[in-house]
Parts: C-alpha cells; sequence; structure tokens
C-alpha cells in the first residue's frame, strides 16, 4: 500500500495546535476522495530561536480495506437485550 509524506511548510504559531490535533486524531479522511487514512508517522520540528522557520511532516497511507466494513454509530449499553432476566 503506498505511502505519502506531507511538508506543511511554515507553521505560524497560531497553526501549530492544530497541526498537533491532526497528528492525534484517531480518524483523518483525505478531502480529495473521502477516503479513511492512517498516520503513519508525523513530526513537528520546533525551535526557540526566532528566526528558525517552524515545520512539520506527516505520513500517511490509506486505511485497510477491513476498516471500511466496521460498523458505525453502534449504540452500546450496560442493559442490551442480552442481559439475563432470570435473576431472582
Amino acid at each position: 500500500m503506498p505511502t505519502w509524506k506531507c511538508h506543511t511548510g511554515v507553521l505560524p504559531e497560531s497553526v501549530q495546535p492544530l497541526f498537533a490535533d491532526l497528528c492525534a486524531a484517531k480518524r483523518v479522511w483525505r478531502e480529495d476522495n473521502s477516503r479513511e487514512v492512517t498516520i503513519t508517522d508525523n513530526e513537528l520540528k520546533l525551535s526557540d530561536d526566532r528566526y528558525e522557520v517552524q515545520t512539520g511532516t506527516l505520513m500517511f497511507r490509506e486505511a485497510a480495506r477491513t476498516a471500511m466494513y466496521k460498523k458505525r454509530n453502534v449504540h452500546h449499553s450496560t442493559f442490551d437485550n442480552t442481559f439475563d432476566e432470570t435473576f431472582d
């Protein structure tokens, strides 16, 4: 399965938390084809030097085909239809 590597370019201070959220997200979809992807690696290069450029790198691949067949929006509760009502 192919893997893509993306460079963010210059990350302003206001955008750095958004990049961190993206790297920590459990589910991510590509905007161009709406397919789910798996983030395999990420890197955020920060420096205290105010003249140093802050950048980020993200590596991802398309999610496994089996992930597309997961049940979505399944509600789980403590007392579902498997609860044993014969208990006295």
